[in-house]
C-alpha cells in the first residue's frame, strides 16, 4: 500500500467513526478515544454514552447502506455508507473492528490495525492517549 493513502484513510477512519459517536449521543453525554499500543498493533476504542444499537443491529451496521433505524430523526440521517467504508478501510490495512453497545447505554468501537512502518514514522503509536468530550449545548469539549 502506498503511504501516500495511509494518511487519507486514517483522516476518513476516525472522523466516521468520532462523527457518529458525536451524531448519536445526547447533550450532556460523553465520547471517550482510549489509544493503546499492544505488542505490534494499535488498539483505539470510542465509547460513547449515546443512544446504543440493537444486538440484532449490531451484525449488519457494516452493511453498505444499512441503517440501524430507519425512523430516526432527519437531523441524524445518513447515507448508510459510514461504517461501510470504515470497514473496508480497516481491512484493507489488514486491521479489525467490532462493536459492542446496548440501547440507551452506548457503543464502544475497537479498531486494531498492525503497526506498519508508517505508522512508526509519524509516531502515532508511542504511548497510550486517553480523551474525553463532553458535549453541550454549545458543542463538544
Amino acid at each position: 500500500m502506498a503511504h501516500r493513502h495511509m494518511g487519507h484513510h486514517f483522516k476518513i477512519l476516525w472522523s466516521n467513526l468520532l462523527h457518529n459517536s458525536i451524531k448519536f449521543t445526547p447533550e450532556g453525554g460523553k465520547v471517550c478515544v482510549e489509544v493503546h499500543r499492544r505488542d505490534r498493533c494499535i488498539e483505539c476504542r470510542i465509547t460513547d454514552t449515546g443512544i446504543g444499537i440493537p444486538l440484532e443491529a449490531q451484525t449488519r451496521i457494516f452493511e453498505r447502506f444499512y441503517k440501524v433505524d430507519a425512523s430516526r430523526e432527519r437531523a441524524r440521517e445518513g447515507s448508510g455508507l459510514g461504517l461501510a467504508i470504515v470497514r473496508k478501510i480497516v481491512e484493507l490495512h489488514q486491521g479489525t473492528i467490532g462493536v459492542v453497545s446496548q440501547p440507551h447505554a452506548g457503543t464502544s468501537m475497537l479498531v486494531s490495525l498492525p503497526i506498519t512502518e508508517y505508522v512508526q514514522q509519524n509516531k502515532f503509536a508511542r504511548k497510550s492517549h486517553p480523551l474525553t468530550l463532553i458535549q453541550s449545548e454549545r458543542g463538544f469539549f
